[in-house]
């Protein structure tokens, strides 16, 4: 799951202002064969999408999305000499989800 902070939603509307040349593009956080890829680009149909005060601020691609599920990433904006920068960080582990979305369970039936 990926959390953004109030200061990277801040500066993720920035870079979405400054840099989409017409309303209906989206900044998008995508993955690619390289890595990852945070860009501008039209909505996808399945994308999640992060908010900010009821705001969209960013989408995830489905196949993203369903890779950090199970995975706690903070993306946060830090101040550099050069500048503000968006970083990643890693959190604690996600609990596993059941079939429907739930939490799982971590008792075994069985085990003492």
């Amino acid at each position: 799951m990926l959390r953004v902070t109030s200061d990277a939603a801040q500066e993720l509307q920035r870079l979405l202002e400054a840099h989409a040349t017409d309303s209906s593009q989206v900044l998008r956080f995508d993955a690619t064969s390289e890595g990852f890829s945070l860009g501008i680009g039209p909505h996808m149909e399945g994308d999640e999408v992060i908010e900010n005060e009821g705001i969209p601020v960013l989408h995830i691609s489905a196949e993203l999305s369903r890779v950090m599920a199970s995975v706690d990433i903070v993306l946060d904006r830090v101040e550099t000499p050069e500048g503000p920068r968006l970083t990643a960080s890693k959190g604690e582990e996600a609990p596993p989800q059941g079939p429907a979305g739930e939490q799982g369970n971590e008792e075994h039936p069985g085990e003492q």
